[in-house]
């Protein structure tokens, strides 16, 4: 079986391309314009590159982990998924299955956690954060209805992901809040914004899982049972790595903010579905960073 993981060289992929390796898989990777060892540079908006490079390799599974890079003006992902998505799942053979990653900022903002079932909606906003969403949006909407692959292909929707690149950084957010602790003066987090998190190479994990089982069409939420304020994923670390908690203060997000910003408090996943069906296991915010906090002081 032949696997092609779409945006191997980001934060995501390049851990699922490093554990289908790892695996003994028989797996392939794009980057984008700057060539990373072992991987295939292409321009996912480069339709006739793409479709040369599909028809030639004949993968029988393709997992998309790419997203916009923003070096280009227009390169969004809206963009990125009318063009490159469309493009895939055109010049590939009509078996092929395709796990795609989506986002659980397509949900509403009340009332998680949030099952399958659940009617995503729009922002109407054009913000970063809208313009992504959105092209998620359309890329499920088109990969249920109107793609060729439509009945091979799994949506994964996932929280905010965090952990370490393979390359050694934290993601984002830990880094933020590890700078905030490490400023020594008093910060903030939002008690009231509300995700599922999920550690980078247990998403990883399971999108391989996934890859090696029989085909399970339609949507899947994954990450842990339960999700997280901004304010406790701040707080595990603290308490990991015995930070001075005093530091950390909970705020909320005021309901003009909400409006105005058309913030969606509440995305949280019902991830029971899928966490039923595979082996692979979502530790909480609490667990995974004291397995990190250990993993880290037993290297010293």
């Amino acid at each position: 079986m032949t696997t092609l993981v779409i945006g191997a060289s980001g934060f995501l992929g390049a851990h699922v391309y490093r554990r289908l390796l790892d695996e003994g898989a028989q797996v392939h990777g794009t980057c984008g314009r700057q060539h990373r060892s072992g991987l295939q540079a292409v321009d996912l908006l480069d339709t006739e590159a793409m479709a040369r490079y599909l028809i030639s390799l004949r993968p029988d599974v393709v997992i998309w982990c790419a997203k916009a890079s923003h070096a280009r003006e227009n390169d969004d992902e809206q963009a990125l998924n009318e063009t490159g998505l469309c493009n895939v799942a055109r010049s590939v053979p009509d078996a092929t299955r395709l796990i795609f990653v989506s986002t659980d900022g397509v949900l509403p903002g009340t009332g998680g956690p949030h099952g399958e079932e659940v009617t995503p909606s729009a922002f109407s906003s054009d913000s970063s954060i809208a313009r992504y969403t959105n092209g998620k949006l359309w890329a499920e909407q088109w990969l249920q209805s109107d793609s060729p692959l439509a009945h091979t292909t799994t949506i994964v929707r996932t929280g905010m992901i965090y952990g370490r690149a393979v390359s050694g950084e934290w993601d984002a957010r830990t880094a933020a809040v590890l700078k905030d602790f490490a400023a020594g003066e008093a910060f903030s987090r939002a008690d009231n914004l509300l995700r599922t998190f999920v550690h980078v190479e247990e998403l990883a994990s399971a999108l391989c899982e996934l890859a090696s089982i029989d085909c399970i069409p339609g949507i899947l939420h994954a990450g842990p049972e339960n999700g997280e304020s901004h304010y406790t994923f701040a707080r595990a670390i603290a308490r990991a790595w015995s930070l001075p908690m005093h530091l950390l203060r909970p705020h909320q997000i005021p309901p003009e903010d909400v409006r105005e910003r058309e913030v969606r408090l509440d995305t949280r996943l019902n991830t029971s579905a899928l966490r039923s069906k595979l082996a692979t296991r979502f530790h909480s915010v609490d667990e995974m960073f004291a397995l990190l906090a250990r993993a880290l002081n037993a290297r010293g």
